[in-house]
């Protein structure tokens, strides 16, 4: 080799493409690409970094027992809010997870509410149906008995 040619630049490993192969700590287990850091990169260990992630995720499911709806966020950002700083993997972890959480209350109280609204409105017609069925008995056996009958909460709009 002569020293008037240039030093070829040294390929980067491939990364396996075995489908079944076991994602990467960028890769999701559906296999797209996403950025999380890696562990190791904080003030704490390999394990308690693993640990903080999980109770993150798992502390969302807490808000089922404690408070529906806004308690799905509680635990994520109790997490995110102690832990933040001190480790990439986790901040990333709980960082998503309160996200998450946040747009799962949003669509549980706006679901709670148009649910309330339904069964509210669910309950309106049905009164004012069975209300109808009984004024209206009322008032045939009143004209059957050639007596007056006015219907309560009437508007009379007709004269």
């Amino acid at each position: 080799m002569s020293d008037s040619q240039p030093e070829q630049p040294q390929s980067e490993p491939k990364q396996p493409t075995n489908p079944s192969a076991a994602p990467t700590s960028d890769q999701s287990s559906r296999g797209s690409r996403m950025h999380f850091p890696a562990m190791g990169q904080g003030s704490m260990s390999e394990k308690d970094e693993k640990t903080w992630a999980m109770l993150g995720h798992i502390s969302s499911l807490a808000g089922i027992f404690i408070l529906p709806g806004i308690g799905y966020v509680l635990g994520p950002l109790a997490v995110y809010l102690l832990k933040k700083g001190e480790s990439p993997y986790v901040d990333e972890h709980s960082r998503e997870t309160l996200n998450f959480s946040i747009i799962t209350a949003i669509v549980i109280i706006v679901s709670a509410a148009a649910g309330v609204a339904a069964c509210f409105a669910w309950c309106i017609t049905a009164t004012a149906a069975i209300a109808n069925l009984i004024f209206c008995i009322q008032g045939s056996l009143a004209a059957k008995n050639g007596e007056a009958y006015r219907y309560p909460f009437n508007l009379r709009l007709i004269k």
